[in-house]
């Protein structure tokens, strides 16, 4: 996977460091999300005329509060901006760190705002093909409570079937770590012929994690859920409607 910034104006001695510390993340979702924090703070710094070694604490300060977006964002940006930081510091390419007088901002734990009710995850069933990839999709987020880069990289050979009707579907999440999730007969009923038809190495849903996200956004909206849902609130819904049972 490319690391590169691939901006003529950034530093080469900047573009090497961010390249050595993403090379040390394995999850290809940090990679994404951690290269726009980057671009964020080099485009902020650059109009000051600094690099990332030239910047002072009261840059990144300045920085920090200019982040736009929700208190999740925020703490994702700064995180990722302290991380950078850090292993700059550790490899010796920095003598000091001037992320430490940037504090933590507070994430909002709005969880509970985005929980689907077990008739709002039936509607978003209801309306899609008995067969479709969508639909696939959606069991599997809820059903294995799957996150969508989970989905969408899911073949043939991630499911094992069990006894008395049920399966098993291997997930390989965040940091390439694999665990393996039960599928009720219900669910593995839902997804047993499409994935018994899928050629070797084919995908069950060949799209991206975005291009899912976008779908599921879609059927909310469908079923009447006025805010924007994601592939994510399945899998909270999962897990709270799991406990409850």
């Amino acid at each position: 996977m490319s690391t590169s910034l691939v901006t003529s104006w950034i530093v080469p001695a900047d573009q090497s460091l961010v390249d050595l510390w993403l090379g040390s993340k394995r999850s290809p979702h940090t990679h994404r999300a951690y290269r726009r924090w980057v671009r964020n703070l080099l485009l902020f710094l650059h109009a000051r005329g600094r690099s990332f070694a030239s910047a002072t604490v009261g840059d990144v300060q300045d920085w920090a509060r200019s982040i736009g977006g929700s208190a999740n964002s925020r703490v994702q940006g700064i995180a990722a901006i302290r991380s950078l930081y850090s292993f700059a510091l550790a490899a010796g390419l920095l003598r000091v760190n001037p992320m430490v007088a940037v504090p933590n901002p507070v994430a909002q734990d709005a969880r509970e705002e985005r929980i689907l009710s077990r008739e709002q995850v039936r509607a978003m069933l209801a309306i899609t093909g008995p067969d479709s990839r969508l639909r696939h999709a959606v069991v599997l987020c809820y059903c294995a409570g799957a996150r969508a880069a989970e989905v969408v990289g899911l073949t043939r050979q991630d499911f094992k079937e069990r006894e008395k009707g049920a399966a098993q579907v291997r997930l390989t999440g965040k940091g390439e770590k694999v665990r393996y999730v039960p599928l009720s007969p219900e669910a593995w009923e839902h997804v047993r012929l499409a994935v018994e038809r899928l050629r070797d190495e084919e995908r069950l849903v060949p799209w991206t994690s975005g291009h899912l996200s976008t779908q599921v956004a879609a059927l909310g909206r469908c079923v009447g859920i006025n805010t924007r849902v994601s592939a994510h609130w399945l899998r909270h819904a999962f897990a709270t409607h799991y406990i409850e049972s």
